[in-house]
């Protein structure tokens, strides 16, 4: 695309949330990448017909909370079923998860391990990155049956209930490695080339 499509200067933020997190984070990147493209932002309902298509955009980022080790299913799905349009623009990945919060390197190390199983899940896409960022622990959005259970688990773990997320962290990852990663997308010859680098 030629520099100065506008096409190549939409960014689509598309996210799945179970208790509002997820949410938080995506339209905190949103914010922070506004001020240079036209931004829209989208929460993935359970309907495929009410999903937004990636093509329609210059770029895209995709994140969900982990839910049972693993994205939540119709992020997953929506992954899955757009690779083709995903391949061939910028694409960046991200994920909320409690482990993170964790005040030790375990935290981190099975963030890692979230991330991978991102990168996995569809082989043939390169995404700019792949991030993590903490959530947000409120027993109240835990189902009453497992609060005691869950509590005992995030005790053991050192996370207390309480915000996590680090708003000036996600902020600098989208200004830091995606506005670039758009940028240096105008300029190329093809589409698709840094998803490819």
């Amino acid at each position: 695309m030629k520099k100065g499509n506008k096409k190549n200067q939409s960014i689509l933020v598309v996210y799945s949330s179970s208790g509002g997190s997820t949410e938080g984070i995506a339209r905190t990147i949103g914010q922070a990448l506004a001020s240079d493209a036209d931004v829209t932002v989208v929460r993935l309902g359970r309907d495929r017909n009410g999903w937004p298509d990636p093509g329609d955009y210059g770029a895209v980022i995709a994140g969900s909370p982990i839910r049972y080790d693993e994205w939540m299913p119709e992020m997953r799905s929506f992954v899955e079923l757009h690779t083709a349009s995903l391949a061939t623009r910028p694409t960046a990945f991200f994920f909320s998860c409690l482990s993170l919060a964790a005040p030790d390197r375990e935290g981190a190390g099975q963030a890692g391990i979230y991330a991978s199983k991102i990168r996995r899940l569809v082989p043939a896409l390169r995404p700019v990155d792949v991030r993590g960022f903490a959530g947000t622990l409120r027993y109240s959005a835990v189902p009453f049956l497992l609060r005691i259970p869950f509590r005992v688990f995030m005790n053991g773990k050192g996370i207390s209930e309480g915000d996590y997320r680090d708003w000036s962290a996600i902020q600098e990852w989208a200004n830091g490695i995606l506005a670039p990663a758009l940028a240096l997308r105008e300029i190329r010859a093809a589409p698709g080339d840094l998803a490819r680098t």
